[in-house]
Formats: structure tokens, sequence, C-alpha cells
């Protein structure tokens, strides 16, 4: 999330946060432990947030989301309540708790969820994922109904497309007797079809930074494959969009 004061990352590591920090070493970073499932996390970070002179959030990212492949059979009651609480409950509260810091911040905050096309594509093995991932995207279809009901806080939802990151990497190891349609994925990589990190994160600096309007930043899930603002974000429109 982006605060008055600069960047504040939540991470359950410190490897991952420091990793991250590095990526942008000319903004003013901090970071805060905590596991995002558990209730009295959430109260921590507001009261992290608070103890700062004159806090505010202005920006609200919500990106964190965690689902091993697998088929219906073999899932367990932990793996999915773990889902669960790190894709859906713990944005949803986060999101409620930060509200009036959000509705403090001038010009009014902004919420986004990184959302995932397997959310709305049922594929076999991406249960866990896909179903907790559906739940939020609905999460963000009310937050978006109701909040301008609220006050002057708005949600938009970005689909990065599939991106070249370590996760994928490690999700493109799994057995296709798991996860069949891992054999596409492995082809979009071999073809050089993925996004890379660094497109992925202009175009969410786009959406939530660039698009001024809050009716155009809210009206509709914003996808990385639609080409109609490529030329508004992409310093090359000839990639892979």
């Amino acid at each position: 999330m982006q605060e008055r004061n600069g960047l504040l990352s939540l991470a359950r590591v410190r490897g991952s946060v420091l990793r991250f920090a590095a990526l942008s070493p000319t903004t003013a970073f901090t970071y805060l432990l905590a596991d995002i499932r558990r209730p009295e996390a959430w109260s921590d970070i507001v009261g992290a947030l608070r103890a700062r002179e004159g806090a505010n959030v202005r920006y609200l990212v919500h990106d964190a989301a965690v689902g091993e492949p697998e088929r219906v059979g073999h899932i367990s009651l932990e793996q999915f309540q773990d889902a669960m609480e790190t894709n859906v409950t713990a944005p949803l509260f986060l999101s409620q708790e930060l509200l009036p810091l959000l509705e403090r911040s001038q010009p009014p905050g902004r919420i986004l969820h990184v959302g995932a096309g397997i959310a709305h594509r049922p594929q076999v093995g991406s249960l866990t994922y896909g179903v907790t991932k559906a739940a939020f995207h609905r999460l963000y279809e009310q937050l978006r109904l109701e909040l301008p009901t609220m006050g002057k806080v708005r949600i938009a939802s970005v689909r990065p497309g599939t991106v070249d990151t370590p996760g994928l990497t490690k999700l493109i190891e799994t057995p296709a007797t798991q996860l069949p349609d891992v054999e596409y994925l492995r082809g979009m990589r071999d073809r050089g079809e993925l996004y890379t990190a660094d497109e992925a994160a202009e175009f969410i600096r786009f959406v939530l930074k660039d698009v001024q309007d809050d009716d155009e930043y809210s009206r509709e899930e914003w996808n990385i494959r639609d080409s109609w603002h490529h030329s508004r974000w992409k310093k090359d429109t000839t990639g892979n969009g």
C-alpha cells in the first residue's frame, strides 16, 4: 500500500519483501511482517499506520494469493482454508479496517485488486486457486457497488496476464497429472509469450495512478490483453498485448 510518506509492504517473511524493495531503491520504503490470515494482524497493520504523523493511505493493492494445484480428490481442508483466508478474507477485512485512512487521503484513496483469468475459466487441477480467486473477483464487484454509497474511495481490478515470475516457474514444474494445462503454460514460456514483471508492473501503475477519472478507473476490470489502452502506457505497442 502507498501512504503519505512512502510505500509500506506487507509480507509473511522478510526475504520476499527485501527483494521487492530492491526493485525500487529510490522509493521511501518500509515493511511490516504480518500474517494477513490472522485477524490480530489486521489491527497491527492499522495501528502501525495510525502511529505515523498525518497518516493516510492513498493506494491499497491486494495482490497476495496462494493455492496449490491439485485435483479435487487430493485437496486438504487446511490447504483450502489457507487459500480462502489469504485470497478472500484478508482483502475484505483489511479494506474494511483501512477505509478511514483511505477516505482521509487527499485525493481520496483507491483500492486495487490484482485478479486472474483462472477466476473465470475453470481448469482441471485449479480448484483451490480458481475458486478463491473467483470469490476475490466477486468481492471486487461487491465493493465496486457499495463503496460509492459510503464515501469517495473507489476500487478497480486488473488482470496482468500470465507473468514470468518465480511463482510461475514453480507452477510450470507441476506434473501434468495434477495440472493438465501446464503444457499450455510451458508452450507460452517457450514461445516467449509471457509478460515480463516490468510490463505487468507498468500496467498496474498506469491503472492505479494515471487513470484520473474515478468512473473510468472503476467501470470494469482492466485486462492487459485489451489493446485499446496500450497506447496510454506501453512503451512498445508491438509487444505481446
